[in-house]
Formats: C-alpha cells, sequence, structure tokens
C-alpha cells in the first residue's frame, strides 16, 4: 500500500469519473476521498457519522437523504455527487446487491458519462434484512449483478468489488434492528462466507477484488465502537489501498513518500480486537515469492493481496535496503522432509478459520493442533497467527515432536501433504 496526497489523487483521477456504490461504509470512502482531493486532512467523527446531508465539502446531495425520508429502513435512497473542471465522484447508497433500484442506478451508468473506476460492496444489509432466504437470495443477486455490469459497463471500466470489513463479536448498526439481533452470533462466519462466494462471482466475470477484509485484520483498533464502522484513520487506510489498487491497475508508478516496506503486526493485539483472516481461494495464480531483511526474523512480510508490486521492482527498491539470505539456509534433519513454499495468505481453508479453533489431539504434544477438512490433513500452531513465522520456526517446533512429517506451508498456513507417522 502507498501513502497518497492530495497531488497524487489530483493527478491519478485526473479526467476521470469515479462511482461507489454501497452501504454506509461505502459512504466514509466516498467523503474521504473527497476530503483528499480538497486537501491533506482527515474526515472528522462528525462527517463520518453524519448522512443525507444537503452538502459535504461542496458536493450535492442528488437524491434522497434529506431531500426524502430519513430512515433506517429499506427503502432509504441517498445520491451525492463531487464535481470539479477536473474531477467527479459519485455515490449511490443501496441496501442490495441487485434490485430495482440498482437498474435505475444502471440506467444511469449506461449514459454519458460512464465511469472510468466502479468501486462497490453490498453485504450487511443483505444478509440480515431480507428474511429467512437473503443468504441465498444474495448470491443469486451477485450473479445477477455482475452480469449486469457485463451488459452496461464499457470494458476499460475498472470495477472494483471491495469485501466486506470484519465486524465485532457484538454489533450496533442501522441495519441490525431488534428483530434480527439473533443474527450477531452468527454474523462473522456469514460475513466470511459471503466474502468467498463474492470473490468467485467478481473474478468469474472478470473484474478485481481488493481484499479489504485480510487488510484490516490487524486494524480492529479502528473499529468504532458500534463494532462495524470505522474511524477516519481506517477510511484514510481504505483510499490508499483503493488508490494503490487503481495506479497499478492502470500501470502507473505509486507514489513513494515513505521507505515502501510492511511493518510487522504487533504481537499484543488485544483479545477484544482479535477477527478471522482474509479470503483466499487455492486456484488464484502463484504469486512471486519475496524474502525480506532478516533485521525481522520471527515474521514474513508481504503485501496485501491485489497489490503486489510488479516484478520488475528488485528487492531493494521493494524493502528500503540490502536482503538478507533466504530464511531457509539452514538444512533440516532427517526428522522433517519440508517443501515450503511461501505465499502472502493466513491459515484459511474453505472459510475455516483453523487457528481460532481448538483441535488439540491428545495423541499430539501441546504444541501442535491436527484439524481435517476436505480429506487434508493440516497442522496449525496452536495460538501462533501464521503471518508470523519463519520455515526454521516451523521446523524447529515440529522436529521437537519426534515425528516423520512431510510438511507443504502454503497460502501462509501448516498443511501437510503426505505422512505424519508415529513413531
Amino acid at each position: 500500500m502507498a501513502i497518497f496526497l492530495a497531488d497524487d489523487m489530483t493527478k491519478l483521477l485526473h479526467n476521470k469519473f469515479v462511482v461507489i456504490i454501497g452501504d454506509s461504509i461505502q459512504r466514509g470512502i466516498y467523503k474521504d476521498m473527497v476530503v483528499l482531493l480538497q486537501g491533506n486532512r482527515y474526515l472528522q467523527e462528525g462527517q463520518l457519522k453524519a448522512k443525507g446531508e444537503l452538502h459535504f465539502e461542496g458536493d450535492v446531495l442528488v437524491e434522497g437523504g434529506r431531500l426524502g425520508e430519513m430512515t433506517n429502513k429499506l427503502n432509504y435512497r441517498e445520491v451525492r455527487q463531487y464535481r470539479t473542471d477536473h474531477h467527479l465522484i459519485r455515490f449511490y447508497f443501496t441496501t442490495r446487491s441487485y434490485s430495482d433500484y440498482m437498474e435505475t442506478i444502471l440506467a444511469d451508468l449506461a449514459d454519458e458519462p460512464q465511469p472510468d473506476v466502479l468501486i462497490m460492496n453490498s453485504c450487511l444489509w443483505d444478509i440480515t434484512r431480507y428474511g429467512p432466504s437473503s443468504v441465498p437470495m444474495y448470491k443469486k443477486n451477485l450473479k445477477k449483478l455482475f452480469g449486469r455490469f457485463k451488459e452496461v459497463l464499457p470494458e476499460q471500466t475498472l470495477v472494483i468489488w471491495n469485501t466486506t470489513l470484519p465486524v465485532a463479536n457484538s454489533v450496533r448498526g442501522g441495519f441490525l434492528i431488534p428483530e434480527v439481533e439473533f443474527k450477531n452470533e452468527t454474523l462473522r462466519l456469514d460475513i466470511l462466507e459471503a466474502n468467498y462466494y463474492a470473490r468467485d462471482v467478481v473474478v468469474s466475470h472478470g473484474y478485481d477484488v481488493l481484499d479489504m477484509h485480510y487488510n484490516f485484520r490487524y486494524q480492529l483498533q479502528r473499529r468504532v465502537k458500534d463494532g462495524v464502522h470505522w474511524n477516519q484513520e481506517a477510511h484514510r487506510r481504505m483510499t490508499n489501498l483503493l488508490l494503490s489498487h487503481v495506479t497499478e491497475a492502470w500501470g502507473y508508478k505509486l507514489p513513494r513518500h515513505v521507505l515502501p516496506f510492511d511493518l510487522p503486526p504487533q504481537h499484543d493485539t488485544p483479545r477484544q480486537y482479535q477477527s478471522n483472516p482474509n479470503i483466499h481461494s487455492f486456484t488464484d495464480p502463484p504469486r512471486p515469492v519475496r524474502y525480506v531483511n532478516s533485521s525481522w526474523p520471527h515474521h514474513h512480510h508481504a503485501s496485501p493481496v491485489g497489490l503486489n508490486l510488479p516484478i520488475r521492482v528488485t528487492p531493494e527498491e521493494r524493502y528500503g535496503g540490502p536482503i538478507g539470505k533466504p530464511v531457509l539456509a539452514e538444512p533440516l534433519d532427517n526428522h522433517l522432509q519440508c517443501n515450503f513454499q511461501i505465499s502472502f495468505q493466513p491459515n484459511m481453508f474453505n472459510g475455516v478459520d483453523f487457528a481460532g479453533r481448538d483441535y488439540l489431539s491428545q495423541n499430539y504434544p501441546q504444541n501442535i493442533q491436527h484439524a481435517w477438512d476436505g480429506g487434508r490433513n493440516r497442522l496449525v500452531q496452536r495460538g501462533w497467527p501464521t503471518e508470523r513465522y519463519t520455515a526454521y520456526d516451523i521446523h524447529q517446533r515440529v522436529a521437537n515432536t519426534h515425528r516423520n512429517i512431510s510438511v507443504n506451508v502454503v497460502s501462509g498456513g501448516y498443511h501437510s501433504r503426505g505422512r505424519h507417522n508415529r513413531r
């Protein structure tokens, strides 16, 4: 992720039309972009909370909001637009990914000017407010939506689907009225399932996915008290992620205002901020392997999903200094036969968070869990987030169990590919 200043964003989006569609979090993305276009400052807390206002930082309320009925019902509408001589950003508030109202939006987008960038997310309202069949309907609506995008949008339009951000164990939000508060118990898992499904639908139609859920799994201290919304610092991070994605999609160079290395994840993440990691499909094409400087020997760092720098960038340019020797330089002993392929994803498979569940077997040492899913064995380090390992650490921990194990470490998880015979 690069850091964008007002000048960077002004140049990137010069004579471009950006459309943002979604709920209140997408409205916050719209507002942060409007603010950043006008100067290097953050949104104010009151601006993030406000909805339906007649004017915001020089924009115009086109439809809905205070021009209509201010409500938390499914029929709430809000269309905003910020326009200058060389920039146009428009926001549509929606409570469902595909509906009759979405058809009116598509009719707008079919007319000139057509968008250069379309940013969208729709999930929380879809899976909580539309009855017991809301999840199956959400899946059908996603397919309809992207099928219509193919028909309406020009081929050069960059469509970016944001995955739904992680929510707290107990949430309070406009979409979660008292009648559906029981969904609190499973909402986090429902979001994971929705993100997985949406990812496959979006990619199958040839559009882009930006995994916000993954990028904010260690940023939960920036979530506000209602457990759903995020503060101004988080929204600026979302803007930087989106602008970085757009920059690389268009083949431009990222701005380099700071050293472009990723900070290590924090060891002392409070328990209340822990959440499930990102979505990932094992059908993804392989990504280039990068080893980082050994000054942080117990971490593996990588760019967020979809934001890997072009291969032409050297490690020295990527990390701002010489790179230490690979962590696999030390030979392994006979008790452990390993084929390590380090990638960028945490320990997820088919939507199951192995790091957050107890699969401890009495026949295994205390530090190793054994999990079974879909006929695959996998070893999961108990209480160890997988972003915080080196191959040497895995080697030492597993070798201490005195087992003969054939291990393949892929996608940031510990996945056994072979045998684990007891002695």
